[in-house]
């Protein structure tokens, strides 16, 4: 079958581009069409033809998915604003048990432990393999 934009029966399918139509939605009517198409009278009542009528669906978001990004962008900044409070607080009150546990992670500190324990496996590694080698 030829496909048309009277073949497309959602609004998200309607603006699909397409080389040989120009499809687009008419949300009075909820068709998709060119203009020109079999659908042309139930355009030309609800007056379909004019821009300022024809909505471009792909902007359009469901409702549910506009909540749920804004409870998540909402819940990310919680999240950040309360990392920085506590880093805040902790760098204020370096002798309460936040600012004791702020200089004991401080990332400098995570490092030279992340570099000591890798540097202990693998002398350890290297010992186990001499010591089975020459053994």
């Amino acid at each position: 079958p030829f496909e048309t934009c009277v073949s497309r029966p959602s609004c998200d399918e309607c603006v699909l581009p397409n080389p040989r139509f120009n499809c687009t939605w008419c949300p009075e009517v909820e068709v998709c069409g060119s203009g020109i198409d079999r659908n042309y009278e139930k355009w030309s009542e609800a007056g379909c033809h004019a821009s300022s009528n024809v909505k471009d669906c792909v902007a359009r978001m469901h409702p549910l998915l506009v909540a749920f990004i804004v409870v998540l962008v909402l819940g990310v900044l919680i999240l950040i604003g309360g990392i920085v409070g506590f880093v805040i607080y902790a760098w204020r009150r370096p002798n309460s048990p936040s600012g004791m546990w702020l200089i004991d992670h401080r990332p400098r500190r995570m490092w030279q432990r992340f570099r000591e324990a890798t540097s202990k496996n693998r002398a350890n590694d290297y010992n186990a393999h001499f010591n089975e080698a020459y053994a």
